[in-house]
C-alpha cells in the first residue's frame, strides 16, 4: 500500500521555480538556460519516460538502500562507516547511486508513478518509482540536498517504509537546496542545523528532524591544547568559491598579512580539488607560507597549530573538536555561516584586524581553547558515537520502533 495517493503539483511547481532563482540581489529571474532550456528538456524527458515506463520485475528486497548522489561519491567511501555498522546490526544494506540523466534515458529506468503526474514532472517521478520498485527498501538513505527526486521517493515508498536524509555538513543559510525538507526523517549534525532550518523563511515539505551528529566518526583522540604559538592555518574553500572576487580579495589580504608578519608561519590546507596557483605564487616569495600536504589527516595537520582561519568550511568544526580555536576571515558580504564570531572574536576584514585578533586570541589562549568545546557542542551532537547512533536510529525505523527523540519541521506541503 502506498503512503500517499495525492501529490500537490502546484506546490511542487512553486518549489522548482523558486529553486531556480539566483541568490544574487542583482538578478530577479533565473538564467535563460534554467528558465527556458531546462523546462523544455524536462518536458521532452517526460515524454520519453511516458513512452518507455514499464512495471519493474525485481526479486530484490532490502532493509536499507544507501542511495549515493553519484558513482564518484560512492567511491569516496565517506558513508562506509555507517554502512558497515548497519550490516553489523544484521540489516540487509544495498548500495546504489543516482544515475545521470543520460544513463536513465539510455537504459529506460522508468516505472509509471502510482499517481497521475504532469509531463513536466514525469521524468523524476518515473525514475523515483523505478528505484522504489526495483529495491523494495524499508529505508532509503539519501545524501543529496534539495534532490528533485526526494518528494517522489517519499510519496511513492510503501506504507511502513521511510525516506531518511542524512546531512553531509552543518546547515547554513546560503544555499536554497537546504529549504527542501521533504523526508520522513532528516538526520542533522546538531542544534545549529535545526536552528538554521527552523528560522528559514522558505521550507518545502515536512520531516522529523533528528540530531544525530555526522556520519563520519569524530571519535579520534582529541589533540591536547598546544601552547599559544605563531603557527596559523588557513582552511581553503572549494574551487568554485575560489574563483569568486570576494574570496580572491580575502586570500589576498591573508597573503599580505603573512608577508608583513614574517615571525608567523602560515599553513595552507587546500580543498582536495583546489587550484593552488594563487598560493603557489605566494609561497614562492614568502618563506613563511607553507602547504599542508594533500592526504594529511586533520589530526596531524593541526598538531603544532594554535589558530585556524575559516571563510566557509566545516573544517572549523574539526579544528574545534581538536581544541583549536578559529577566526573568521571575511568581508561583510559573507555571512558567518558557522557562528564563529558568536564563540570567538569578530571577523577579520583586513590585515590589521587579522593581526589584532590573533594577538587578542593568543593573549588569552586558554579561554578560547575552552570555547572550542561550546562551539563544537552547538554544531555537533553525539560527537563520540554518531555513527553508532545513526545506525541504531535506522535500525529502529526499519523495525517501526522509534525510540529516539525527534523534532517536527513543516513547510509548504507536497503530499497529504
Amino acid at each position: 500500500m502506498k503512503k500517499t495517493l495525492k501529490l500537490d503539483f502546484l506546490a511542487l511547481e512553486k518549489y522548482f521555480s523558486w529553486q531556480e532563482l539566483s541568490n544574487s540581489k542583482n538578478r530577479a529571474h533565473p538564467k535563460f538556460s534554467r528558465r527556458i532550456v531546462k523546462p523544455i528538456r524536462l518536458y521532452l524527458y517526460g515524454l520519453i519516460a511516458n513512452f518507455y515506463s514499464h512495471p519493474v520485475s525485481s526479486n530484490i528486497q532490502c532493509d536499507v538502500l544507501m542511495l549515493h548522489r553519484s558513482e564518484k561519491s560512492r567511491k569516496r567511501g565517506l558513508r562506509d562507516h555507517v554502512t558497515k555498522q548497519l550490516r553489523k546490526q544484521g540489516l540487509n544494506v544495498i548500495e546504489a547511486q543516482t544515475e545521470k540523466n543520460k544513463s536513465i534515458l539510455k537504459n529506460k529506468l522508468f516505472s509509471s508513478p502510482p499517481v497521475k503526474t504532469p509531463i513536466k514532472f514525469l521524468f523524476y517521478a518515473s525514475y523515483a518509482n523505478y528505484i522504489v520498485e526495483k529495491y523494495s527498501p524499508k529505508v532509503i538513505m539519501t545524501e543529496t540536498n534539495g534532490s528533485d527526486l526526494s518528494p517522489f521517493l517519499k510519496a511513492f515508498l510503501p506504507k511502513g517504509s521511510s525516506l531518511v536524509h542524512v546531512a553531509h555538513c552543518a546547515i547554513t543559510d546560503n544555499y536554497r537546496h537546504y529549504s527542501l525538507i521533504d523526508y520522513d526523517y532528516y538526520f542533522l549534525y546538531g542544534k545549529s542545523s535545526f536552528d538554521k532550518l527552523h528560522k528559514r523563511n522558505n521550507l518545502f515539505g515536512s520531516c522529523k528532524a533528528v540530531l544525530t551528529g555526522p556520519y563520519i566518526p569524530h571519535h579520534a583522540a582529541p589533540l591536547p591544547p598546544c601552547e599559544a604559538n605563531k603557527n596559523i592555518m588557513l582552511f581553503g574553500v572549494n574551487p568554485n568559491m575560489e574563483r569568486r572576487p570576494h574570496i580572491k580579495k580575502i586570500y589576498t589580504f591573508i597573503r599580505n598579512w603573512a608577508q608583513q608578519h614574517t615571525d608567523y608561519q602560515l599553513f595552507i590546507k587546500t580543498h582536495p580539488r583546489s587550484e593552488t596557483d594563487f598560493w603557489d605564487k605566494a609561497q614562492a616569495c614568502s618563506p613563511n607560507i607553507h602547504f599542508v600536504k594533500q592526504g594529511t589527516s586533520m589530526q596531524e595537520a593541526l598538531g603544532k597549530i594554535s589558530i585556524t582561519l575559516g571563510i566557509y568550511t566545516n573544517a572549523v568544526l574539526d579544528a574545534a573538536l581538536r581544541n583549536r580555536p578559529s577566526l573568521l576571515v571575511s568581508d561583510d558580504t559573507v555571512g558567518d555561516e558557522f557562528d564563529i564570531e558568536k564563540f570567538f572574536l569578530p571577523r577579520c576584514r583586513n590585515e590589521s584586524e587579522l593581526q589584532a585578533n590573533i594577538e587578542k586570541l593568543l593573549a588569552n589562549y586558554p579561554y578560547y581553547v575552552e570555547k572550542t568545546g561550546e562551539f563544537s557542542q552547538y554544531h555537533l551532537a553525539h560527537q563520540d558515537d554518531s555513527v553508532n547512533f545513526i545506525a541504531q536510529c535506522v535500525d529502529d525505523i526499519v523495525h517501526d520502533n522509534e525510540t529516539f527523540p525527534v523534532e517536527p519541521l513543516h513547510g509548504t506541503m507536497f503530499s497529504n
